[in-house]
């Protein structure tokens, strides 16, 4: 099973191409026309879509703590 990852806005857009290779169909939430999106409608976009997050904020694991894992997360 191949990893899908999503990029939240705290990281650079610019690391798709770099990790296309071993995390092919992963995105960043600017490119999905998400920029500025609140936490809570980037998780939904996260179950919905089959989207392992990855963030450098902390916003995420309190989310993680009262909604579960977004899809994938024991597969990391």
């Amino acid at each position: 099973m191949t990893l899908r990852l999503l990029l939240v806005e705290n990281l650079s857009e610019r690391l798709i191409p770099l990790i296309a290779e071993r995390f092919p169909n992963s995105q960043h939430i600017r490119l999905l026309g998400l920029g500025g999106a609140d936490d809570r409608e980037i998780w939904k976009v996260a179950l919905r879509h089959g989207y392992v997050l990855v963030t450098k904020d902390e916003d995420f694991l309190l989310l993680s703590v009262t909604r579960g894992c977004t899809p994938n997360r024991s597969a990391v």
